[in-house]
């Protein structure tokens, strides 16, 4: 009897499972697409000042666009703690694949995944600049943050 009752408990348990992860991975590439995970301050607003980086992407990313993502989280983490939480400075990955994202190319003039420096000024975009030099440099993590945090420091500060 305690053999029957061990057999029966697996199928329910894998029941169980299947009923709490399925669900996780149907919402995860929606909330995925939108923004990163931790790095849209609560304070992101439409009509204030701050500064925002965009990572552009295609639905199917290669390992390359992962590393540079990475790369960026770990620069404006270490180096932006601060800007990061009070929401001055707010990082967004986004898939160009996405539905309700196909202005984005238009917006800030370009073509392929690329990351993106925006200057926002009363809730609007007041000037931007591609960094697709990152793509150049990214394998050289000490170089390719000196680059982010160079520009970033230029739009923080206004110059």
């Amino acid at each position: 009897m305690i053999e029957v009752e061990r057999k029966m408990r697996v199928p329910i348990k894998k029941i169980l499972i299947a009923l709490f992860l399925v669900p996780g991975f149907l919402v995860v590439p929606v909330i995925g697409s939108i923004s990163g995970p931790s790095m849209v301050a609560a304070a992101d607003s439409t009509s204030r000042d701050n500064v925002v980086v965009y990572q552009f992407h295609r639905r199917f990313r290669c390992p390359s666009c992962h590393e540079l993502e990475e790369l960026i989280r770990g620069t404006l983490e270490s180096s932006y703690p601060e800007d990061l939480k009070s929401g001055n400075l707010i990082f967004r990955v986004v898939d160009l694949d996405a539905e309700g994202n196909e202005h984005f190319p238009k917006d800030y003039d370009f073509f392929y995944n690329t990351i993106i420096v925006v200057d926002v000024k009363k809730g609007k975009d007041s000037r931007f600049k591609n960094l697709e030099k990152l793509w150049e440099i990214y394998e050289d993590k000490e170089k390719a943050s000196a680059f982010l945090r160079g520009e970033i420091d230029e739009y923080l500060t206004g110059d």
